[in-house]
């Protein structure tokens, strides 16, 4: 048995207790690195279970993001179906809005149109209601009443005479004028006759006046207020001048009168009379063409006013030209009686 000092016990000793200690520190460094890495490991868990969740959170957020990107798509695209709508809307409002626009200023137009006719045919009337019947100038009565018949035949119209003439001479007719004592010689009522010229007369009017006279009174008043005379100075100055026995060429006369509505007038009035003077009508109204040419030539010719109107001589002269006048006034009876005669064989 090997037996040691004791320094050499010591020194051994001191080495397994070195042992021991360095195998000790070694046994806790290991159980430390140990408990290190289970941390570690705990904590990639940890940290992967976080990266799972997160994982799973991206995913809920991808998925999130895809509804809401496909809701907004979808909302973009009723947005868009809902704004082509309502354009479309608005253009159909437009389109209507300029449709009635049109209309509405298609409507004023025929309105402004039909004011316009109704205004030009109140001013016609009115003008018509102003010029009257009595007093105007021929040709213009011809112009107006011409804007009212449409209808005439042209054969018709080319010896047309005023229609107030012919109503006249009608409803002298037709009140058994042709079998009344005195007429023309004796005067309708003055106050009716007025009345009548001036204030105008419907010959529809069932109402009117029925006696011949005014009517005979209405015609000589007709003639009297022509503004320009049925015989032109021109004429009258020949009716005056002629001395040949007071022998009148009446057609001839007449072809020189112009213009030739005057002359239709002058053939119109002596047929009438002609009619008038015949022989069975003479027995009742006791006219004939000599006490008919006294009273119709101071209505068919007019004294002409003179400076020396007051004077002897301007009086035998009006009274000398008044015999010439009669005596043409008379031929003119004659002539249209004949012509009557004429006419009716």
């Amino acid at each position: 048995m090997i037996k040691l000092s004791s320094e050499k016990v010591t020194l051994l000793a001191f080495c397994i207790f070195t042992f021991i200690l360095f195998t000790v520190q070694n046994m806790a460094i290991d159980e430390n690195n140990n408990s290190s890495n289970n941390n570690n490991n705990n904590n990639n868990g940890d940290k992967n279970s976080d990266s799972g969740g997160s994982n799973e959170n991206v995913n809920h957020i991808s998925i999130s993001q895809h509804r809401e990107k496909d809701f907004k798509e979808n909302s973009n695209s009723k947005n868009d179906e809902e704004g082509e709508r309502v354009e479309e809307e608005e253009e159909d409002e437009e389109e209507q809005e300029q449709e009635e626009e049109q209309e509405e200023e298609q409507d004023r137009e025929e309105e402004e149109d039909d004011q316009e006719e109704e205004e030009e045919e109140q001013e016609q009337e009115q003008e018509e209601e102003e010029i009257g019947m009595f007093g105007v100038d021929v040709v213009k009565l011809m112009e107006l009443q011409k804007d009212e018949d449409y209808d005439i035949d042209q054969e018709d119209q080319d010896e047309e005479v005023p229609m107030i003439l012919t109503f006249l001479l009608d409803r002298i007719k037709d009140l058994n004028g042709f079998q009344t004592e005195g007429i023309f010689r004796i005067p309708g009522n003055l106050k009716v006759v007025e009345t009548l010229a001036n204030e105008g007369f419907n010959p529809e009017d069932e109402d009117l006046d029925q006696s011949a006279h005014v009517w005979s009174s209405l015609l000589k008043k007709w003639i009297r207020d022509l503004p320009e005379p049925l015989f032109s100075e021109d004429i009258i100055a020949k009716i005056q001048t002629n001395t040949v026995d007071y022998e009148f060429d009446i057609d001839n006369v007449l072809q020189s009168i112009h213009p030739p509505v005057y002359r239709y007038i002058l053939k119109k009035i002596g047929l009438f009379f002609g009619e008038l003077i015949q022989d069975e009508h003479y027995s009742l109204t006791k006219m004939n063409q000599d006490n008919l040419s006294v009273i119709l030539a101071p209505t068919l010719f007019k004294i002409i006013p003179s400076a020396n109107a007051t004077s002897s001589a301007f009086l035998l002269d009006v009274l000398k030209n008044q015999k010439k006048e009669i005596a043409f006034v008379k031929s003119f009876l004659l002539y249209f009686k004949q012509q009557f005669i004429n006419d009716n064989n």
